[in-house]
């Protein structure tokens, strides 16, 4: 079994390094942050970036909807991008264990 992962990963490098510069590749990256309280410098931070995020998810457990809308509304007043909200049901199994915590707000970039 290891000697197949290991093959696999060595023929991943191989197609990547074969990626010459004219390849255009598509994509982007997302940084969660976590929010445990409103904190209106790193509101502030999320849209004085350079690299402005292209779109913002915001996810929640109930119990913490107060604070989710003070964030979206703090972030909406400063990037003027759509922020994408859910209100998620957390329901920790024996494997498990969610952060309820905290609001999480999902920056993406391309």
């Amino acid at each position: 079994m290891r000697k197949k992962i290991l093959l696999l990963v060595i023929l991943i490098i191989i197609n990547a390094e074969e990626a010459d510069s004219k390849t255009k590749l598509i994509g982007g990256f997302s940084a969660p942050i976590f929010f445990t309280h409103y904190d209106q410098s790193l509101v502030n931070s999320i849209c004085a970036n350079q690299n402005n995020p292209k779109g913002i998810n915001v996810s929640y457990p109930a119990n913490l909807k107060k604070l989710a809308i003070k964030i979206i509304d703090g972030i909406d007043s400063k990037c003027k991008l759509k922020v994408n909200a859910e209100q998620l049901e957390l329901n920790d199994t024996r494997t498990v264990k969610y952060r309820h915590d905290a609001v999480i707000v999902v920056l993406k970039f391309n």
